[in-house]
């Protein structure tokens, strides 16, 4: 393992340390999961919290992140995001090396 790579380690290992070490309840969901299985996602956290599921999902189209602000200029909406996230080549886009 190189340096660096220990490094990562360390710092990811660190990280869900202070996660584990909450003492209050979290649920924790990818990215991924929501944008392709929303309802089923969305349905499961609800009765894992004790809530209620309304039955009224309903996908918002347009980017989360419209809000003028200059670091969320070019963010996704619906279908770009899925458009990225669905081809595993496209993943990677706009992230710049240091990301990966």
């Amino acid at each position: 393992m190189t340096e660096y790579e220990g490094q990562i380690r360390n710092f990811c290992c660190n990280r869900y340390e202070e996660y584990e070490e909450q003492t209050f309840p979290m649920l924790h969901t990818r990215f991924e999961d929501l944008l392709f299985h929303g309802e089923e996602v969305t349905k499961l956290a609800c009765d894992c919290v004790g809530g209620v599921f309304a039955r009224k999902f309903q996908y918002i189209e347009g980017s989360a992140k419209e809000n003028g602000m200059p670091i969320h200029e070019g963010a996704n909406g619906l279908v770009n995001a899925m458009v990225q996230y669905g081809n595993p080549r496209n993943r990677l886009n706009g992230m710049t090396d240091r990301d990966r």
